[in-house]
């Protein structure tokens, strides 16, 4: 049912015309339902979505209904606007249910802008209004000009299949609204929020809802107009181009001057001093360039440091601007126009200044955070710039952990409208899971009673995703309810895991590259919140617990180790954690006294560190650099130096006072009394008398140590004397085998020959009977009749000779 000549659509138009402010309408985030099961997304959908890009910076498309129930209650959806095209394929309200639509309603009354097209009964179960609907005719005049529809055109024309509803049942806060006797665009303030409706069919507009969209200022005039107006403007600055062409010289003269400006410009401004990428930042947009915004945009966030060489590029050879530009109050700042800035006015250069300010200065930060943290080499941050990185990276933990907080808090309170006694996990009365900006929420409820029935403690997983569990008790459950004043009633614990953006603020908690003089902490599982709650969602102060919570964490390092987030500090703490011993591969078991943000880490060294232990290898200190930096004496004044130094000296003298000593004592004892002393020759009287008294008794101990004494030396002689002579033994038992097989071979040769010669028998014929004889000889001739089988097989021979 799609035109693709209506231009830009009577959805669109009304988007724009009911925004309370245009800047609003331009940087709020907008959502747009394209579920196939709900509208037409081949077409009405996607061409609705591909014209509000072309002036919404964020647009975010809605494929299911599923994830706009996801969105319901999170601060995005409630800062932004909410579009709902023509439901051709079904019904929205049924779609969502009375739940998910009440939720739409508060999140309306909190700050959302929802516009609808053609569904009356989604706004009247919303909000609880009568109104009636009823098919239109004519055209439609503007009667009031509220919610932005001033700006817009005096009439609309007429449109077939248009769904209108009746002025006289419209409620009274309606500001805006085109009718005749029928109202088929109206807009009405809701709470915080705004609801806009209009009746047209989208495939079916006129002209003048794009005149509307144009005279909002949001997109200048209509679409034609606009690429008009860029190709000529296009056109006059190439002919500006080529004119500078034929006059290079001139040029050169500029552009060293300007290179001339830009050396004392960063010998004046201490932003260019600091080595990193915030100077570049200053200096890249001097001039207005060429360059469209969206291209701007992806250069400055393309990365740290990335683009900034291309943005001054650019901006040194289009310094030339009109006089609204060059004379405008943000034209000091760093900034790039879009191709057709000229043609507009001032509310349009100063957004574009704006923005591109705000991004430069982002890349700057991230280009200077990321220099910090590879380490600072010669000329590069100070001690000073490097705290005061480390001040920012406590704000940004510091606002990341308020953002989960906050999110939190916000799904705790959606989850008390929709927790209801169905939980199958023993131990709970009820949970339930939340999906919001900052991760997914799970929230469940637990009593004493619900513990008592399941006879042990109950686990509760924050998800399969995340592999997070933690283990209640009744006892811990007790210590809790106790310190909440709660009694036996209902207390909820809501688990909260990080996303990976809120996680990158907490990934380390030092951001010195140099400096640092301790072991830092890295991330090795995903940050996990764990929070007791009162039944109306109010958090629990859980502190210095008798009996610990146990908690299960998912990481991939098998060395990590269970902490938790301190946020006064803003770092990983252990303080109160354990962790506990578990052979489960891929996880690591905790139990902690306290609740708060916890994860796996691991403990890694700060570059200071690595480099006090690469400076500690003798091969590093004897190379030429080490010697040269041992003689600029520099190292001289430091505190380190004087301990060493004092160390050194102290040591020495005590190597030089027990030398002494030992000299002077060999020099007063005698060499007779040395050896008396040491050997102990012989006894002294005193000695023999201390010693008749048990005589026997030390005879008796002196013959059975003697005893094994020569036991143990005689078994390690035999011992040494076997495995010193092994090769010996081993070649003489070789010589006995050897003799054995010729001795028994020469003297069964011998008996055969004298066999031959008794029985006269020749030597031929009595080896083939000795064969005939060996073939039919029993299985151990050997053994029977104590003979061999060539004597018996022989003397059998001679018999029968």
């Amino acid at each position: 049912m799609v035109n693709p000549l209506a231009s830009h659509g009577l959805l669109l138009v009304l988007l724009v015309a009911v925004a309370g402010a245009v800047a609003s309408a331009i940087t709020s985030p907008i959502h747009v339902l394209n579920d196939p099961a709900i509208v037409d997304a081949d077409e009405e959908g996607i061409h609705l979505v591909t014209e509000i890009r072309k002036f919404a910076e964020s647009v975010t498309v809605l494929d299911s209904t599923s994830e706009l129930s996801a969105l319901l209650g999170s601060d995005t959806l409630t800062s932004g606007q909410l579009v709902i095209p023509e439901q051709e394929a079904g019904s929205l309200s049924s779609a969502l249910g009375s739940q998910s639509t009440f939720q739409l309603g508060q999140d309306i009354q909190g700050g959302l802008h929802l516009i609808v097209h053609d569904d009356i009964g989604l706004i009247t179960q919303i909000t609880g209004w009568s109104l009636l609907v009823d098919s239109c005719g004519s055209s439609a005049s503007q009667n009031l000009s509220g919610g932005g529809f001033g700006q817009g055109p005096s009439s609309l024309p007429y449109v077939s299949a248009v769904q209108c509803v009746q002025r006289s049942s419209l409620p009274d806060s309606v500001d805006g609204v085109y009718a005749s006797t029928y109202a088929w665009a109206w807009t009405t303030p809701y709470g915080s929020g705004r609801i806009t409706y209009m009746g047209a069919d989208y495939f079916n507009v006129k002209p003048e809802w794009p005149e509307l969209l144009e005279r909002e200022g949001l997109m200048g005039p209509s679409l034609d107009a606009f690429q008009a107006k860029v190709q000529a403007e296009m056109k006059r600055r190439k002919a500006e181009e080529n004119e500078e062409s034929s006059s290079q010289s001139v040029d050169e003269g500029n552009e060293e001057r300007q290179s001339d400006s830009k050396e004392k410009d960063s010998a004046s401004t201490p932003e260019k001093s600091k080595g990193g990428c915030a100077g570049e930042a200053h200096g890249a947009g001097e001039a207005a360039t060429q360059t469209d915004s969206k291209d701007v945009a992806a250069l400055a966030r393309a990365g740290p440091c990335a683009g900034f060489e291309e943005l001054k590029t650019i901006g040194a050879a289009k310094s030339r601007r009109t006089s609204k530009v060059a004379s405008h109050p943000l034209a000091s700042k760093p900034f790039i126009l879009t191709k057709a800035d000229a043609v507009y006015g001032d509310e349009l250069v100063t957004k574009r200044l704006k923005e591109f300010a705000s991004l430069t200065l982002q890349g700057a930060t991230a280009c200077t955070m990321n220099l910090a943290r590879n380490g600072a080499k010669k000329g590069g941050l100070t001690e000073d710039q490097l705290k005061a990185l480390e001040e920012e990276r406590k704000e940004e933990a510091a606002a990341a952990v308020a953002e989960a907080e906050t999110a939190e808090n916000d799904a705790v309170k959606a989850a008390l409208k929709v927790l209801n006694n169905t939980s199958q996990q023993p131990g709970l009365l009820g949970e339930v899971s939340i999906e919001t900006d900052a991760g997914q929420v799970r929230v469940a409820a637990l009593s004493m009673e619900s513990l008592a029935d399941a006879e042990g403690p109950a686990e509760i997983s924050a998800g399969s995703e995340t592999g997070v569990s933690a283990e209640v008790s009744m006892e811990l459950l007790g210590e809790v309810a106790s310190a909440a004043g709660a009694g036996d009633g209902m207390i909820l614990l809501s688990m909260s895991g990080l996303t990976e953006d809120a996680a990158s603020s907490l990934a380390t908690d030092d951001v010195r590259a140099v400096g640092a003089r301790r072991l830092a902490s890295a991330l090795r599982s995903q940050p996990i919140s764990i929070h007791f709650r009162t039944a109306d969602g109010t958090k629990i102060n859980v502190q210095n617990l008798t009996t610990p919570m146990k908690i299960r964490l998912k990481t991939d390092d098998p060395n990590a180790t269970c902490a938790f987030w301190d946020k006064s500090a803003a770092q990983w703490s252990s303080e109160g954690v354990q962790t506990l011993s578990s052979k489960e591969p891929g996880f690591i078991h905790c139990s902690t006294t306290h609740l708060s943000i916890f994860a796996g880490i691991i403990e890694v060294a700060v570059r200071s560190v690595l480099l006090r232990l690469e400076c500690s290898t003798l091969g590093l200190l004897l190379q030429l650099e080490a010697l040269e930096k041992l003689l600029d004496g520099e190292w001289l004044g430091r505190p380190a130096t004087w301990v060493a130094a004092l160390m050194v000296v102290v040591f020495g003298i005590l190597l030089v006072l027990a030398r002494r000593l030992d000299q002077y004592h060999l020099r007063k004892l005698p060499l007779n009394q040395r050896e008396l002393l040491l050997l102990r020759l012989r006894l002294d009287g005193g000695d023999a008398e201390g010693l008749a008294g048990c005589a026997a008794f030390c005879a008796v101990i002196d013959a059975v140590f003697h005893f094994f004494g020569w036991l143990r030396g005689t078994a390690y002689m035999m011992l040494q004397r076997i495995y010193e002579r092994r090769f010996d033994l081993l070649f003489i038992a070789a010589v006995h085998s050897l003799r054995n097989l010729l001795a028994k071979y020469v003297v069964h040769r011998s008996i055969g020959l004298l066999q031959v010669y008794r029985s006269s028998t020749a030597p031929g014929t009595a080896r083939v009977l000795q064969s005939a004889f060996g073939a039919v000889a029993p299985e151990n001739p050997e053994v029977e009749n104590g003979g061999s089988r060539t004597f018996k097989s022989f003397f059998s021979l001679s018999q029968v000779a």
